[in-house]
């Protein structure tokens, strides 16, 4: 159980610190513009509809470290939370490949794109997918799509005006498998029954953690110090509800949480909150 719980440690380690160090540039992107032997273009990515200003992470959500054994879904039908609130004025996450490198994505709100249009008659609004797949020593590879999702959680067909090899079917499946993902990674971050437990340093890195096993999974911050007496300040636990005497009075505590919520270990601040559920 130990050494599961440092496997994932390590894990999640590694995704905060490249998450914290993506090279500060567009970005290798990827080619979305070929030309044909008559000399036609073709266009194969939507990626120039979206702002062109190159984002960088700044509060991601990664999934849940300390259980490994956690699904999360890449079907929009399997999501409970409205995807338009949950993105706000920005959502992001990010996940480790088996490679060691981070895939960060972001939904940002945008205006309504000229040139492209969303095939729907509902109400919808634009966001702009990012995507960074950063790897350490290496340049990030960057890419960017414009996202129509309805008021009422439904993600679009796009249709670019005036284009040739566009594969609408394709890019359909994967705006939607990708969102859905994103959308799921957030979801179980705010669960009920979990902490979210937030890095900070120049962007901040949040993460869940089960109430069962966050306190292990953080053990390494019982070496911090961090009282004036110079006693080790308990973390953040919960306190069953159970009855306490005072001489002849016998009362009932109510369940509740006490001990510290914020660590600082140089320039990195680590925050523990008590997930109230969506």
């Amino acid at each position: 159980m130990n050494q599961n719980i440092q496997d994932h440690r390590d894990h999640l380690e590694t995704a905060i610190l490249l998450a914290m160090s993506p090279t500060k540039t567009r970005g290798d992107e990827r080619q979305s513009i070929k030309r044909t032997r008559k000399g036609e273009l073709i266009r194969s990515s939507l990626q120039a509809f979206s702002p062109s200003k190159p984002i960088f992470p700044k509060h991601m959500f990664l999934p849940d470290a300390s259980d490994p054994d956690r699904i999360y879904s890449g079907a929009m039908e399997d999501i409970i939370v409205d995807p338009i609130s949950a993105i706000g004025q920005r959502l992001e996450t990010g996940l480790m490949c088996d490679d060691g490198s981070l895939k960060w994505s972001a939904l940002i709100p945008m205006k309504a794109p000229r040139g492209i249009v969303a095939v729907t008659n509902s109400k919808h609004k634009w966001f702009s997918h990012e995507f960074r797949h950063i790897h350490e020593g290496r340049n990030d590879i960057y890419n960017r799509r414009p996202i129509a999702i309805t008021t009422d959680g439904k993600i679009c067909k796009l249709l670019p005006l005036g284009w040739k090899g566009y594969d609408q079917a394709k890019d359909f499946e994967e705006n939607c498998i990708q969102i859905a993902l994103m959308l799921s990674v957030y979801e179980d971050a705010i669960r009920n029954e979990s902490v979210i437990a937030t890095v900070e340093e120049h962007c901040k890195v949040s993460f869940p953690i089960g109430e069962q096993s966050y306190k292990s999974f953080l053990s390494m911050r019982d070496g911090y110090r961090n009282t004036p007496t110079g006693k080790r300040n308990p973390i953040v636990h919960w306190c069953t509800e159970h009855f306490r005497r005072r001489g002849d009075k016998r009362f009932k505590v109510q369940r509740h949480d006490r001990g510290a919520e914020e660590f600082v270990v140089g320039p990195m601040k680590l925050t523990i909150t008590v997930n109230t559920g969506y």
